[in-house]
This record gives structure tokens, sequence and C-alpha cells, in this order.
């Protein structure tokens, strides 16, 4: 009897998941408005019609009197410039041949860019973040820095790292984008000690270092 519960259970929840439309456009209509404060639902709704449109941009007056635009959509990714300087990526993920999920980046960039990431159901229900291991500066050093490089580095009173998911595969690519902060003389000091950019791609589950 027990065993014939939790495969109830278990259909139960495989058809829950099933009953959600796994098309980004669909998702995105759904997303809470606390996850996109400056597009409300309807706004969201218009902008997937003009990006379906051929003859229209897909550019919306948002909540807060600017502009918002649909810049990529596919099955499986969105990236929308949410307002000056201040974007969203999605990426749906696959855990198995049956589940997906949701990767969503937030990026604000005032200049430097700072990224935070997030993951969620198909139906946008919260998950821990167990799926891409805490990053700092610290991982953008070259193998043995000079202790020169090092104080230099941890000096800095901020560290903003831009995370940007990929439209065409399952990687991400995280950025140190100290140089957006500083002044040019100041990020050729540092330029030499630093890698360019960390790529992680999708394995087994998570996000894992190249």
């Amino acid at each position: 009897m027990k065993k014939q519960l939790a495969v109830l259970v278990l259909i139960s929840f495989w058809g829950g998941c099933a009953g959600y439309s796994q098309k980004m456009s669909d998702i995105f209509v759904r997303m809470p408005d606390s996850l996109v404060q400056t597009l409300d639902k309807d706004l969201r709704t218009t902008l997937i019609d003009f990006w379906a449109d051929e003859n229209k941009n897909a550019i919306v007056r948002n909540n807060l009197g600017g502009q918002s635009e649909l810049k990529e959509l596919s099955d499986d990714y969105l990236f929308l410039q949410t307002s000056t300087g201040n974007s969203i990526e999605i990426k749906m993920l696959p855990i198995n041949e049956y589940y997906n999920i949701l990767c969503l980046v937030n990026t604000g960039c005032a200049p430097a860019c700072d990224s935070d990431i997030s993951f969620y159901t198909v139906d946008w229900k919260s998950l821990k973040n167990s799926y891409f291991p805490p990053i700092t500066e610290s991982a953008f050093f070259k193998s043995n820095p000079t202790d020169s490089c090092s104080d230099k580095i941890e000096s800095l009173d901020m560290h903003p790292i831009k995370l940007a998911l990929n439209k065409d595969n399952l990687k991400l690519t995280a950025t140190y984008s100290i140089g957006q902060y500083l002044n040019k003389e100041e990020f050729e000091k540092l330029k030499s000690c630093l890698l360019e950019s960390i790529s992680f791609d999708w394995i087994d589950g998570k996000y894992q270092s190249e």
C-alpha cells in the first residue's frame, strides 16, 4: 500500500510539473512581479507579443517610466534589458530527462557590473542555491599571484563579478569587472594578475568550473 501511495505521489509531482508550459515565453509571463518590478504581467505579455511581430521592436515603457527591451528569446533562454544599466537573463536547465529548473541572473552596472544568481522551479518556486559554487575575487587570481597583486586586490572596497548565461548552450561565464570601476592606470597595475574570465559548464545538475 505504501509503495502504491509513493508511486501516486511521484506521478502527481511529475504531472504537476508537466502541467506548466516549458516555453520560455510562457515562463516569462508567469514570472512573479517581485522578481522583475519594472514590468507587470501585462507589460511582459506585451513584450512577448511585440517579439512575435516582426514589424515591431520588443520595447515597452516600464513601471518606472523608462524603457525595457526584450533582446533575446528562445524556447529555453531570455535576455531582458530591464532598464538602463540593468538586465536579467533566464535559462532553462535540465536536471534529468523529465525535470527542468530555471536559472535567473540579475545584473546591474553602475558602471562596474555585478550579478546575483538564483534558481527556481518552472512555476517559480524558489530553490536553495546548491547549483552554483560560491565565487569571490580570489578565484580570478592567476596561479601563484605575487604579494603585490594580492595586496592591491584585497585593498579594493568592492569586488564586482558579472555572470553571463549563454543562449546557445548550458555554459555560464563569470567576469571580474573591476576594470569598469578603477581608472585605466590603476587597472593596468592589476591586469597581469587576473584571469579575464572563468567558465562553468552544467554537469550532473550543477555548474562546475571547466
